[in-house]
């Protein structure tokens, strides 16, 4: 099943089974000038071997390609707010304001200074909601701003006073994100 399509020009790297592996990029051209329905993951029989793809990427445009294109478009800002339903109201919460979130049972806390609310998600729905690279999931049940943060302690991070766990599964992850200055 295709992924996605590739336009005329696109590399991709792959492996062929019961023939020797590709040891780098190849070309992809359509001869009629369209797109190959190329995607990662993706495998087709080629004679007596297998082919598997393993990445797909735009060869890089001729300057003219370039000049022709425009300026490049700089890439969308993370979201400033979230938008989280809470019973009957959707409430508008600011990133900035968010202290930090607390599992509870089929539903995800957001502490705030102004207060909590309450919405109905998994863990994997809010993560994929949140800006990549400000938040770190601490605990099982806890994820934290990691400009919130105030002090980490063995077992614990502190924001604002309160002590949130960090749960031993989460710990070098999130040591890794944070960056550790002085002795």
């Amino acid at each position: 099943m295709p992924c996605g399509l590739v336009p005329k020009g696109a590399s991709a790297e792959f492996s062929v089974f019961r023939r020797p592996p590709a040891s780098r990029p190849v070309e992809v051209l359509a001869e009629d000038g369209g797109h190959l329905a190329l995607g990662k993951g993706n495998t087709f029989g080629i004679g007596d071997g297998l082919l598997v793809i393993k990445a797909v990427a735009r060869m890089p445009a001729s300057p003219a390609e370039r000049a022709a294109a425009g300026p490049e478009r700089p890439k969308p800002a993370p979201p400033a707010c979230l938008f989280i339903k809470s019973g009957a109201k959707i409430h508008r919460l600011n990133i900035r304001d968010i202290l930090y979130m607390e599992k509870d049972g089929h539903y995800i806390v957001f502490h705030t200074a102004a207060g909590q609310w309450l919405s109905r998600m998994n863990m994997a729905e809010l993560l994929a909601g949140l800006p990549p690279g400000e938040f770190a999931r601490v605990h099982k049940s806890f994820v934290v701003p990691l400009a919130k943060v105030d002090t980490i302690e063995k077992h614990t991070v502190i924001i604002r006073g309160k002590e949130i766990p960090i749960g031993d599964g989460y710990r070098v992850e999130f040591l890794r994100r944070i960056k550790i200055t002085g002795d």
